[in-house]
């Protein structure tokens, strides 16, 4: 919005808030860096560890994953690898049954 600031940004943003504090905010996101994507990245492994692994084997026990696309397999590998260990103590999986991670969960 602040590249085009004369089409509809004009009209519709700037009334509501000034051009400079937008400017302000652009700078500092800009100046955090990797900050925020970190930040989003704690929030979402917090999201999992306290929320969601929680109701994870009950979804895996219900559900059923297909596909026939096989860009998709390596997230069926990886399901069936996290299916067989939900209810498991273990910290870590067995380096010889390790899910696929590559196509499967992004490097960040």
């Amino acid at each position: 919005m602040l590249e085009h600031p004369d089409e509809p940004v004009r009209e519709v943003v700037f009334p509501v808030e000034n051009e400079q504090i937008l400017r302000d905010l652009v700078a500092e996101y800009k100046a955090q860096g990797g900050a925020y994507r970190q930040k989003v990245q704690e929030v979402m492994r917090s999201s999992y560890r306290n929320h969601y692994r929680q109701i994870l084997p009950a979804l895996l026990d219900a559900l059923d994953f297909h596909s026939n696309n096989t860009a998709y397999q390596p997230v069926i590998e990886a399901l069936a690898v996290v299916r067989e260990y939900v209810s498991s103590r273990v910290a870590w999986y067995p380096v010889e049954i390790s899910p696929p991670l590559e196509g499967v969960i992004p490097s960040s």
